[in-house]
Parts: structure tokens; C-alpha cells; sequence
């Protein structure tokens, strides 16, 4: 088409005659720019001057060579060649082109979504309830809902629904069953979207062993945070005690028993929707020693071990090394003692020395002492402010019984303690303790 114009030759200064040369278009019908809307199908037309029964020609899509297929159909006629494009996409808009003899024309189409909000993935709390809903351009079409490639049919837990061009599916009480790939179909066109339950109790009970005494706390955490819970004792529901408190707050609900007693053990449920969940709280004896404690010292320990750890500050360093190497050498040095005397030592020596360092300076402070217990009963005297004694006039408990009490351990998580009373009698019989 660029090609009309007039001709001329000039020689020696001649002109010929004008030459007008009018280039006829080799399609007669241009191909056209499209709009359609998804899931209907599209026709691409051409017509050319000339027969093209004996020729080949080429669509494309965005300058990829067009294959049929059951999508993509391709028809040719003596002057004609038509494209068909079956349920058209969102994806399938783009610039189409056809070529014939090395001529080609190109056109634009546009693919509308057919649904104006889309299913999204839902994740679903067990025992609620699970809402897909969307919305199409055309209104009062009818829907097919499908489960894992199952059409969905309504009952008392499915509800389907339409409002105009609004669809919803609403699936009660759901649970782990309902977990899959979910699709709505309306006028062939489909949208898909992946459901999960979470389970309602995300973190459940879990059995516990708390020493009589002290406090213990049973804790259940739940993926609904606006659901109320029920708890209960061996079927009982508990009410309101003044020794137990129970709160929730962000899905986390607690049963506290302030001082447990020999009866508070037994079976613990909560209940939540339609969900329970359930543990065992044991009750361990108090020892004997700590019950032969006067009331308030008793109380007092009680408190401690409620309270947090007892902080101990003692290390042991063991001093490795090949024979004659300097080993004693170095322990005296670090101890700032004379090493003049040092001979090779014969087997293993266990020393229990005693130093100190000043954390506001970083200062070493060494000592003679071989042990600490001197130390170690000044801070239980300071931690319980008095002498363990008896409430009658019994015989005294014996010192050595103090480092007892590190076995019946001052720590958080003493609940978790299992003790052992025979163990505890043996111990208790010890006369003397060494910490290294």
C-alpha cells in the first residue's frame, strides 16, 4: 500500500510518460480489534484477493506460533482463513496475528473476567462456620458448586445461595472432613479455592505433677478468641472458688490453683464450642521434713518455691592436660598461691578450693576454705530469715538437712517435679553434702 504512487524515467534529460501504479490490498478484510467477555468464544477473520487454497497460513500470539489444539481451531477456505478461541480467559488477551505469502495483519483482544471477586483461599476454624462467596457480571445464573471434584448438594450443614450476581456457599459446623479444593462453575466459567480447618484447640491440656502446697496453673489455648470456655473437675463444673482463678485473654485460657491440697488432684477438663480437652493434675506428698517445718517457715519455703529460682553462683572448672604439663601449676597460679613446692601429682587430685569475683570490678578474692557450706547456710538463713526447728519440742532438724532442700529444688518449675519420698527419706539421712 506504501507502493502508490506516480512513476516516471528520466533519460537525458526526458521524461517519460507518468506511470500510476495502485496497489490493491491483499486482505480484503482486515482483521478487527476484539473485546469479549471470559468463557465465550472468539472468532478471528481474514479474507485475501486471491485464492490461498494451495497456502499456508500462520496465526500468532504475541509473536509464538499458534498450534491447534482444542482450544485454538484454524479453518481455511479459497479466500478466507478464520481463527476460534474456545472459553476465552483474562490470560488469552493479547495481540493476534495472521501471515500469508509473508503479508501479515495483526489485532488486538481484550478477555473481561467474568467474575468480579474471586473465591480466596479460607482458613476455617473447627466448629465454626466456612463462608465462600463471589460475584459474576451477569445475574440470576446458576451455580455448581464441587468438592474435590464432587458436586456439592445442599443439607443441613451446606447452605448454598444466590443474590443476583452474588453466589456464597456456607458450610456449618465444620470440621477436619471439610478440608479440600472447592470450585464454583457459572456460565463455564470456574473459579477454585483451597479450604483448611485449623483445629479450635491449638495448644491443649497436658498433665502435670505439682508437689502439695504449691501453686500450679493449667493453661489451653484456642484459635477463636471470642468463644467463652467451661471448666471442670472429675465432671464437676468448678465455680467460683477463692482458691482457683480462671481468665482468658487472646485465646488463652488458664485454671490457676493457687496452693494445691492432696485433693485438688484429679481429672481437669475445659470445654470451648463443641471441643474439649482434658488433663490429669497429680499431687505429690509434701516431705516429711518440710511439714515438721514451724507454719511460717513452712509458708515462707512455700513462697520461694513458687517465686523463681534461687540464684547459685558457684562453677566448677576442670583443669585437662597432658602428664607433667602444669597442670597444678596453673591451678595454684590462678589461685595466687607459691608453686616452689608443687611435685608431680600421682593419678587424679580433686581439690575443692574456694574463690571469689567481685562483679563490680572484675577483683578475685581467694580464700583458704575448702568448701562452702559455711556460705551456702548463711543464704538459707537469709532466704527464710530463721532456723529450721520443730513445732514441738522435738529434736531439731540436723544441718546437713539444709542442702536437702536443694534437692526438693526452689525453682518455677517445681510443679513438674516428680518426688520421690523414699528417695527424699534416704537423702534426708545424709550427714554431710559436697558441692564442688
Amino acid at each position: 500500500m506504501e507502493d502508490d504512487g506516480v512513476y516516471t524515467m528520466q533519460v537525458e534529460r526526458k521524461s517519460s510518460q507518468e506511470l500510476k501504479l495502485k496497489v490493491i490490498p491483499y486482505f480484503t478484510k482486515n482483521l478487527k480489534p476484539l473485546t469479549t467477555t471470559e468463557g465465550k468464544t472468539v472468532s478471528i477473520e481474514c479474507e485475501t484477493v486471491e485464492s490461498i487454497s494451495d497456502v499456508n497460513c500462520i496465526w500468532f500470539f504475541n509473536d509464538n506460533e499458534i498450534n491447534y489444539s482444542e482450544k485454538y481451531q484454524t479453518t481455511q477456505s479459497r479466500f478466507g482463513c478464520e481463527l476460534k478461541i474456545k472459553e476465552v480467559k483474562p490470560i488469552d488477551s493479547g495481540e493476534y496475528q495472521i501471515k500469508i505469502r509473508n503479508i501479515s495483519r495483526r489485532t488486538e483482544l481484550k478477555v473481561q473476567s467474568y467474575f468480579k471477586a474471586d473465591l480466596r483461599p479460607i482458613p476455617c476454624v473447627e466448629g465454626g462456620e466456612c463462608l465462600l462467596e463471589c460475584e459474576v457480571t451477569d445475574n440470576n445464573m446458576p451455580a455448581i458448586w464441587s468438592k474435590d471434584g464432587n458436586q456439592i448438594e445442599t443439607s443441613e450443614r451446606v447452605q448454598i445461595s444466590m443474590n443476583g450476581a452474588k453466589h456464597q456457599l456456607k458450610i456449618l459446623n465444620v470440621n477436619s472432613d471439610d478440608c479440600g479444593d472447592y470450585k464454583i462453575t457459572v456460565n463455564n466459567v470456574s473459579r477454585q479455592a483451597d479450604v483448611k480447618v485449623i483445629d479450635l484447640i491449638s495448644k491443649p491440656l497436658t498433665n502435670m505433677t505439682c508437689m502439695e502446697g504449691l501453686r500450679v496453673v493449667l493453661i489451653c489455648e484456642v484459635a477463636d478468641r471470642q468463644l467463652n470456655a467451661q471448666w471442670s473437675k472429675d465432671g464437676i463444673p468448678i465455680g467460683d472458688i477463692s482458691n482457683i482463678s480462671i481468665n482468658a485473654a487472646g485465646g488463652i485460657h488458664k485454671l490457676c490453683i493457687m496452693q494445691t491440697y492432696k485433693n485438688s488432684e484429679g481429672q481437669y477438663q475445659i470445654n470451648v464450642g463443641n471441643r474439649n480437652s482434658s488433663a490429669y493434675l497429680k499431687i505429690t506428698a509434701m516431705p516429711d521434713f518440710i511439714r515438721r517445718m514451724p507454719l511460717w517457715d513452712r509458708e515462707r519455703y512455700l513462697r520461694t518455691a513458687k517465686d523463681g529460682t534461687m540464684k547459685r553462683r558457684h562453677i566448677r572448672i576442670m583443669i585437662v592436660g597432658k602428664q607433667s604439663a602444669g597442670k597444678t601449676c596453673l591451678m595454684r597460679r590462678l589461685l595466687n598461691e607459691e608453686i616452689d613446692d608443687v611435685i608431680s601429682t600421682d593419678g587424679i587430685n580433686v581439690e575443692v578450693r574456694r574463690c571469689k569475683v567481685r562483679i563490680s570490678d572484675g577483683q578475685w578474692i581467694f580464700s583458704e576454705e575448702k568448701c562452702y557450706r559455711q556460705d551456702f547456710d548463711g543464704k538459707f538463713k537469709n532466704a527464710f530469715s530463721a532456723k529450721i526447728h520443730d513445732n514441738s519440742n522435738q529434736e531439731p532438724i540436723a544441718s546437713a538437712n539444709i542442702e536437702q532442700l536443694d534437692f526438693i529444688s526452689i525453682h518455677s518449675n517445681a510443679k513438674e517435679q516428680q518426688l520421690d519420698e523414699d528417695k527424699t527419706k534416704a537423702l534426708v539421712r545424709k550427714t554431710s553434702v559436697y558441692m564442688v
